[in-house]
């Protein structure tokens, strides 16, 4: 399994936004789609026609932004028995996402694409991957709540954990998935605080973390506290760059 972090910034820093995608024997998986993640793809030479499917953790610009252009890549240029799943954590936001696609002027025959909306559980299987979904309580600063989602993938005998937006003092930091045996968990750190991050992660069982849309709790404070933060836990992390490609 091959993983390549396509855009790990976060909304307000001006870089790529946060897409990440599994090749797994040229098969392609992406989870979540900010702004370039079609850019990515063309630059990375991926072909739209290996992309089996799409998996949204939560409606942010910033992870599902780029879906648009997205779907312009898959339907332009089909190749034969083509296929696309596109999983939503939100009903509505499968009609919001058609609606604006028919607004752009763009179909498809229907055998391309496919929309569902992600629900708790396993959600995929195909002959490269199962994937699980797992809920998590994220939450508006302004304290609405909205669907979130941490996603589990299992392939080639590996198992990798992607956790979606966590809360910044991680109270809902699922111990339970890392624990059950992880060989690689790709963290979506946003307003981690470092101190509070190292009580739960020091004692997480898990061979290797990837930390990416990385930042910190306090406005304007450097990303030295969390680098020190990554080096004193006992298994190896990092913070993730766009175009890192990570072999399990």
């Amino acid at each position: 399994m091959k993983v390549v972090t396509l855009g790990t910034g976060r909304r307000h820093s001006g870089r790529i936004k946060p897409a990440t995608l599994f090749d797994i024997n040229n098969s392609l998986y992406l989870i979540d789609a900010g702004v370039p993640a079609n850019a990515q793809m063309i630059r990375h030479k991926f072909p739209f026609s290996d992309l089996k499917a799409i998996f949204i953790t939560h409606m942010h610009e910033d992870y599902a932004g780029d879906l648009p252009d997205l779907i312009k890549s898959l339907v332009q240029s089909p190749r034969p028995n083509q296929h696309t799943l596109i999983m939503l954590p939100e009903a509505g936001a499968i009609g919001g996402l058609l609606g604006w696609m028919k607004t752009m002027h763009y179909e498809w025959p229907p055998e391309l694409l496919s929309f569902s909306e992600v629900r708790p559980g396993p959600i995929f299987y195909d002959k490269q991957l199962r994937l699980s979904a797992v809920a998590i309580a994220s939450r508006q600063p302004e304290g609405s709540s909205f669907p979130a989602y941490t996603y589990v993938l299992r392939a080639e005998d590996k198992t990798v954990v992607y956790l979606g937006a966590v809360k910044p003092d991680l109270s809902d930091f699922p111990l339970e998935l890392v624990n059950a045996g992880c060989d690689l968990c790709l963290c979506d750190a946003t307003f981690f605080d470092p101190d509070l991050a190292r009580t739960v992660l020091e004692n997480c069982r898990v061979k290797r973390m990837i930390c990416n849309h990385s930042g910190s709790a306090k406005p304007g404070e450097s990303k030295s506290r969390f680098r020190k933060m990554l080096a004193s836990l006992p298994f190896p992390a990092q913070i993730a760059r766009n175009g890192n490609i990570i072999e399990i």
